[in-house]
């Protein structure tokens, strides 16, 4: 028996602070209980790990069902930003992705949408009725409430496979640098300029790291940056354009200079904004500057040259190891890498 079952509703009801029928009812999703009640018990059930007794369930409802049964429903869970998913195409066309992968395997998949403020809450995987789920952001608690209630693999995640000991697949950017600082040095570039986003220490998805791969990737290419060309910035959705054009500000005259010719800006949301502020400065692109990024969108959604995802090739590789995932190495803290696409004009 698993931690998860010896975890009984009464001590769910005891831990929000709610009766035994509370908790019932709100698994169940019936009405007439207050947000408060509804995230009190939901926390509860995330923290403690409860799972219900399908046996109980099956023999008060005189059901006969098998204590795992497959349902062929695959989940892609995946952050709800503060501007929700309407109109976002990009997500639109990986759900889209994600589901005709699965249809192909003869499954059907769904997305969840993780509003962290509101804690996670989803009675499909309380009952059971998840035969896989896709993870497609890096909140550790999201990953600790799904441990053993149904397989997971990590897609897209910036965290080692061994930090949550969970498979990941994952696009191999180091081998995208690696490939894009050879194409430059063939053209004749020995340093370059670096603008990227500074992370907190404690974030997931630490810039040190990555940083230091892509030094190693130009190093082995024959570049080292410039020694006045590297700018990390904490950018916010209400500092953006400010700091954007701070480091243009910064640029424009060594660039002028052709002091600074090759800059590498890893975020495609940062590098987009750079060249329209450098455009409106009269520096044009292959010119008077070499702009390269990390394209994460789909396939053409960007102008800009650079490393791109190839988004195909990782959900079908995701949707295959997802429903592989008994027949993986136990410990199951394998990373799975797909080769990206370079772009250059």
């Amino acid at each position: 028996m698993s931690v998860a079952e010896k975890v009984t509703l009464k001590d769910v009801a005891r831990a929000a602070g709610v009766s035994m029928s509370t908790v019932s009812g709100v698994l169940n999703r019936l009405d007439g209980f207050s947000e408060d009640t509804r995230r009190r018990v939901w926390d509860a059930v995330g923290k403690m790990n409860y799972m219900p007794n399908l046996q109980a369930r099956t023999l008060r409802s005189r059901q006969q069902t098998q204590q795992h049964r497959r349902t062929g429903l695959l989940m892609h869970i995946t952050h709800l930003g503060s501007n929700g998913s309407v109109g976002d195409v990009f997500e639109a066309l990986r759900s889209q992705l994600l589901t005709f992968e699965a249809l192909r395997h003869g499954c059907y998949m769904t997305t969840y949408w993780y509003r962290r403020l509101e804690g996670f809450r989803c009675p499909l995987l309380l009952d059971r009725m998840v035969d896989g789920v896709i993870l497609g952001m890096p909140h550790p608690e999201v990953a600790e409430i799904l441990r053993g209630k149904t397989p997971v693999v990590l897609m897209d995640v910036g965290v080692s496979a061994a930090a949550l000991k969970m498979p990941m697949v994952n696009m191999n950017l180091p081998e995208g640098y690696g490939r894009l600082f050879q194409h430059a040095a063939r053209n004749g570039f020995r340093d370059y300029v670096l603008i990227d986003t500074k992370s907190d220490p404690e974030d997931f998805n630490n810039s040190a790291l990555f940083c230091r791969g892509l030094h190693d990737a130009a190093r082995e290419a024959g570049l080292s940056p410039h020694p006045e060309g590297v700018f990390l910035r904490r950018f916010t959705p209400e500092n953006h354009e400010a700091t954007v054009a701070e480091i243009a500000g910064l640029l424009i005259p060594r660039l002028r200079s052709n002091q600074f010719r090759l800059l590498i800006v890893p975020n495609i949301v940062v590098a987009e904004s750079l060249r329209a502020h450098l455009e409106n400065a009269g520096l044009l692109p292959n010119r008077n500057f070499v702009l390269y990024t990390v394209n994460c969108y789909m396939e053409d959604a960007s102008t800009l040259d650079g490393i791109g995802y190839d988004w195909p090739k990782l959900v079908e590789t995701a949707v295959d190891l997802l429903l592989k995932f008994e027949d993986m190495p136990k410990e199951r803290t394998c990373e799975y890498l797909v080769s990206p696409r370079l772009k250059f004009s």
